[in-house]
Order: structure tokens, then sequence, then C-alpha cells
């Protein structure tokens, strides 16, 4: 994932399950990957040739580890965006969090830089905060007002404020 549960309590505090916060991320991190038409991939961390066999990975990596984002291509039907769950250290078996069909595949490790994961924080800070208050243009109670951001078309991005995704720029990619 972008980054953990963990990291996301130590920055707010919430009431929200763990199962639905691990939703929101993922969510966050498929919009901030298809809005910049970017993997994300370390160019070093790639392995081809990669068996998965009863659901787990057959590869012995130093560079992965359990909460680490990897991408899986040209398999048959694995491929897509996955997190390690486990790492079995005895025989070096990756399990993640859905088990993979069996199947030979290229495996890329995704690294998201430090501004990207922080604006992803503040992403999804806003969506606990404020989500609720979309809709909502003035509120008025006896002398206390409060006007809240205009959400219109010209103003948000994927349904969120288009400020908020500012930190995104230098990372879009070109779409062909």
């Amino acid at each position: 994932m972008i980054f953990s549960i963990l990291e996301l309590k130590d920055q707010i505090t919430t009431t929200v399950p763990n199962s639905t916060l691990e939703s929101m991320i993922r969510g966050i991190e498929f919009m901030v990957s298809s809005y910049t038409n970017n993997d994300f991939v370390n160019r070093y961390s790639v392995f081809s040739n990669v068996t998965s066999t009863n659901g787990k990975l057959e590869l012995s990596s130093i560079h992965l580890k359990a909460g680490d984002s990897i991408i899986i291509r040209n398999s048959d039907g694995n491929d897509g965006l996955h997190d390690i769950r486990e790492v079995d250290e005895i025989d070096g078996l990756l399990r993640l969090e859905v088990p993979l069909f069996d199947s030979t595949q290229t495996v890329l490790k995704v690294q998201y830089p430090m501004d990207v994961k922080m604006g992803a924080m503040n992403l999804m800070k806003w969506e606990l905060e404020n989500r609720s208050k979309v809709g909502i243009k003035s509120e008025s109670l006896s002398r206390h007002n409060v006007t809240y951001f205009d959400m219109d078309a010209s103003n948000t991005v994927n349904g969120y404020p288009a400020s908020l995704l500012g930190f995104l720029n230098p990372y879009k990619r070109a779409r062909f």
C-alpha cells in the first residue's frame, strides 16, 4: 500500500475500522496511479520468470518485505497491483493479499516517493474529515457562520479538491 494503517494512525485518530481504512487507502492508491498514468515502479527491482504455486510467489529476494506493493504483469490471471502480506523466512515464498493462480510472471516492485506518500496521506485526511461535508456550501447558527469549499466541476479532480492534487503534477506521464 502507499502507506500503512499504522502510519495513518500516527497522523490522525479515527474510529473507522481497519478493514474500511485499508479499502480507502487502496482506493487512493489506485486514484493516484490512474491520475498520473504512473505505476511508480522501481526499475532496479524487476524480476522476470517468477513462478507462483499454491497461491504464493516463489521469489526469494532481500528487496521485498511484508507491506511492500508489487505489480504483476505477463501472467495467466494474476496481473495487477498487489500487497505482500507475509514473507516466509524458510523458503522465501511471498504470500499476497489474494491467492494467486499457478503461473509464470514478471514482478515489479512499487516505490512511492515521500512527497507522494505525504500527499496521499493528506487526501486520506480530507476523505475522513471533510467527505461528509461535501455539498454544504454555507451554514449559519445565530452569529456563527461557516462556508465550506465550493465543490463544483472547476474546483475538483476525481472527487477531491484540485488544490490537494497539485503534488502529483511532477509525476504525470503522457497518455498514448
